[in-house]
């Protein structure tokens, strides 16, 4: 693919996407909030869904859900657990069933931003059910309402998706793990997304300033994250609306299945053969 810069650069007034639906997983804060805004800029209507019912967790999402509307599209946020059969349901009906109207409505965007496995107090195997199992089964629930053409964004991060070859912080080592197997398992899913005009593209990511991980990072190995930093585009780790900023430009420009766009880079520590 050749990234020869946006098609329209004035996409705010022009919006290029107007019409089409993205469902974003994860929209109350950090990336999947600025994804959601970034792909409203360009007309795309918004479903997302968020996981915690505090009020000051709603307020959160109802903010965001006003700054996506401001752009002139919809914006229907759920209070859906993606790892539960009944929370996939919620957002799948918020997506093609809009506003309570009987019209089913076929999804454009599929945005698989929502991970795991750096909460405390979640049970064993949960980066496994939010990483792995979560992921494939929204695809396979989402499938059959996409239309021909649509497109599915898998975010990840640098050190998920070269998982087994770069050198893991400890505590970051299940989520990677877990990352990469879903990547991997989604990849060998695109001749049946081909068969459907899907596409499937992955966002592989730097650290990101303002994450969990970031923030875990920040805690525990804060000259090694200095250090890393530095290995970074520009010796500067990228922020969340840069990733928002990546989603929106993957589906302007278009791309082909089976597609990796990195952000902030992609070099990470090589891992010693011997460490194996």
């Amino acid at each position: 693919m050749n990234e020869v810069g946006l098609p329209n650069p004035d996409i705010r007034e022009t919006q290029p996407l107007k019409g089409k639906t993205a469902v974003i997983t994860g929209t109350s804060r950090g990336i999947g909030a600025e994804i959601a805004k970034s792909l409203a800029i360009t007309g795309v209507n918004i479903v997302g869904n968020h996981v915690d019912p505090a009020p000051g967790k709603m307020r959160r999402q109802e903010q965001v859900d006003a700054q996506v509307k401001s752009y002139g599209v919809s914006s229907i946020s759920v209070l859906a657990d993606i790892t539960e059969p009944e929370g996939r349901k919620a957002l799948l009906q918020a997506a093609v069933n809009a506003e309570g109207t009987d019209q089913q409505k076929n999804i454009d965007y599929l945005i698989l931003n929502a991970a795991g496995g750096l909460e405390e107090g979640k049970p064993e195997g949960w980066a496994e059910k939010i990483n792995i199992e979560a992921q494939l089964a929204l695809v396979d629930e989402f499938l059959p309402h996409m239309n021909s053409s649509g497109k599915i964004i898998y975010l990840t991060s640098l050190w998920a998706h070269r998982y087994g070859e770069v050198k893991q912080l400890p505590s970051y080592e299940p989520v990677a793990r877990t990352k990469n197997a879903a990547e991997r398992l989604l990849r060998e899913r695109i001749p049946q997304l081909n068969e459907k005009g899907i596409s499937l593209g992955i966002l592989s990511a730097h650290i990101v300033k303002g994450t969990a991980a970031y923030t875990l990072f920040r805690r525990g190995y804060a000259e090694r994250l200095a250090q890393i930093e530095q290995t970074a585009e520009g010796g500067v780790f990228p922020e969340a609306v840069d990733v928002g900023n990546a989603v929106r430009d993957m589906l302007l420009l278009g791309f082909e299945s089976g597609y990796t766009k990195y952000i902030g880079g992609t070099e990470a520590e090589p891992l010693d053969p011997n460490e194996q």
